[in-house]
């Protein structure tokens, strides 16, 4: 609660009823930009996921091409995605009969950080190139699309350790650049939903 107890306009320190005051508006700060953060992520992994699919069809089965494009790590994560849904799946069918994994399924089981990594540089001749350039409107930078991912992806992990937010504009714009790069629309909801969201000051 220390930076609670700063009064942002002078060396003093605040009362403890105002850094509490502070604390409970940077916490509303934090749930909003959440929910922020994650309508971006599913524009990002459905625009992926699609394009993915016409690439490699089922991209996520354990025999698809796609798997051995991946390094160890992120072959890895996958294979954790999977085993989730194995999971649920067993618990559907003993209760529903229901025993096939959902593509909707495993592309929510994957984390932001994959979706990210996809983006990354490493990638860039074995999924940019032939797939992924195709979940973004003609003429995007691979670099681009990865900086704004990259940089939510980071705030989106300040937020779930309770790490304070400080450039709450820079969440804004890279949100708008990642959803805009995928479809106009896309970018229009997202600046509709940051608006609708009246972050508060902390």
């Amino acid at each position: 609660m220390s930076w609670y107890k700063k009064d942002p306009n002078s060396w003093r320190l605040l009362s403890d009823a105002d850094a509490l005051r502070r604390y409970e508006n940077q916490a509303a700060l934090q749930a909003k930009t959440w929910v922020f953060i994650g309508g971006v992520e599913v524009i990002l992994r459905n625009a992926l996921h699609h394009a993915l699919t016409d690439h490699y069809g089922a991209w996520h089965d354990e025999d698809s091409p796609f798997v051995r494009v991946l390094t160890t790590r992120d072959a890895e994560r996958l294979r954790e995605a999977r085993r989730t849904c194995e999971a649920d799946r067993a618990r559907r069918s003993r209760t529903s009969g229901n025993a096939a994994i959902e593509p909707g399924h495993m592309v929510a089981a994957l984390t932001f950080g994959f979706w990210r990594k996809l983006l990354s540089r490493s990638y860039d001749r074995t999924l940019w190139v032939p797939a992924l350039h195709n979940a973004f409107l003609p003429g995007t930078a691979r670099r681009r699309v990865y900086d704004a991912a990259d940089r939510l992806n980071i705030q989106r992990n300040r937020i779930a350790h309770h790490e304070r937010i400080t450039n709450p504009r820079q969440i804004r714009q890279a949100g708008q650049n990642l959803a805009g790069a995928i479809r106009p629309q896309a970018e229009l909801w997202v600046s509709t939903l940051w608006n609708e969201i009246q972050i508060a000051r902390p």
